[in-house]
């Protein structure tokens, strides 16, 4: 039963990340870009990466906590005078302990990471370097142009 809670954890895990996926935007007739299409895509960017961020975060804790219930149901070990095997059961949730803390793991660095890069403070600096005329950070020159290059097919 406790193993088909924890799969069913990890299922909805998957299919939460996979509700968070972007949607692509819908073409625009070939036209020149202004000042105020750079403007918004900007700020569409740091919105999603920012709430990317925050939903890879929650999902990191959710899935630590998963590691840390299933790592507390698998027993020690026995003695140095009776070793005892793992059963099934208990081999089952050292696998899942193991997998999902090595994900949220994963999930907590991606998430912090991303949303540390996007916040609000950097979203103004941008715009700033934009109204100055000056170039934006590669990382953020690279994502931008992605979202332009949609909007001007």
């Amino acid at each position: 039963m406790r193993v088909k809670v924890v799969l069913g954890l990890l299922s909805l895990l998957t299919l939460s990340v996979e509700v968070t996926a972007q949607v692509p935007v819908a073409p625009i007739a070939n036209r020149a870009l202004t000042r105020a299409d750079t403007l918004q895509a900007l700020h569409s960017l740091y919105q999603t990466k920012r709430r990317t961020g925050k939903v890879m975060t929650g999902l990191a804790g959710a899935t630590l906590g998963t590691a840390v219930y299933s790592g507390a149901q698998v027993p020690l070990g026995g003695s140095i005078m009776s070793p005892s095997r793992p059963d099934e059961r208990e081999t089952t949730f050292a696998t899942v302990a193991m997998v999902s803390g090595l994900a949220g793991i994963g999930l907590a660095i991606f998430g912090v990471d991303t949303w540390s890069q996007h916040t609000e403070a950097h979203e103004r600096e941008a715009v700033a370097l934009i109204e100055q005329r000056k170039a934006l950070p590669k990382h953020v020159q690279r994502q931008l142009h992605h979202r332009l290059r949609r909007l001007a097919k």
